[in-house]
């Protein structure tokens, strides 16, 4: 049972099931379902409590989230700010990518390119491997849309969680200060190849 290729969270006080997007405010949804669940925990003081840890948060897998009779739902990002946030956060906030279910050839290749800091680079690098193999970080958003009564909040409309479930309330965006970048017509051709299905998708959302 493989629970690194959805990432589905399960919070049983709650009857909810998140699929947790990255780079789509995953780390202050995590917080606030732990929080309306009673569960409250602080962010960014080890790897022992950090919200994404198994140690904390249950995951489990698709035929879990599809038998236990809980609401499913995810947030969904505009694709190019999305794009833009992976690039500053891996090349100027982590030291490396490790985990997220990506492939070690995938992992590896990363490692070295993101070196260069090239914004075309590196997703022509993501381009070349299949969502499965990019790691959790990179994969198209669509990758995640498998359960048909999944309910789509916009990023944007984060408030709107609460229809879900009254108790929940998103606090904070960790990183809502992200600089833009000014990419250039070949790199956006490039983020809308990539991830065409998204730009879909978002549209789509509530």
């Amino acid at each position: 049972m493989n629970k690194n290729k959805y990432f589905i969270a399960s919070f049983d006080k709650l009857k909810l099931n998140y699929i947790t997007i990255a780079k789509t405010g995953s780390t202050s949804v995590l917080y606030a379902l732990h929080k309306a669940s009673g569960d409250v925990y602080p962010i960014g003081k080890g790897p022992d409590s950090h919200l994404h840890n198994t140690r904390i948060t249950d995951y489990i897998s698709l035929t879990e989230a599809k038998d236990n009779g809980y609401k499913n739902f995810t947030v969904t990002r505009e694709p190019v700010a999305r794009a833009c946030s992976m690039f500053y956060d891996f090349m100027f906030k982590r030291f490396g990518i490790g985990g997220g279910g990506g492939s070690i050839d995938f992992l590896n290749e990363f490692n070295r390119v993101r070196t260069t800091k090239n914004f075309y680079e590196i997703f022509s690098l993501v381009n070349r491997y299949k969502d499965v193999d990019r790691g959790k970080h990179f994969r198209t958003q669509s990758y995640y849309h498998i359960l048909e009564d999944l309910i789509n909040i916009k990023l944007e409309h984060i408030n709107k969680i609460s229809i879900i479930h009254p108790d929940i309330k998103v606090e904070n965006r960790l990183n809502s200060n992200d600089p833009k970048l000014d990419l250039s017509k070949k790199e956006l051709d490039l983020i809308h190849s990539i991830y065409k299905k998204d730009f879909n998708l978002w549209e789509g959302s509530i």
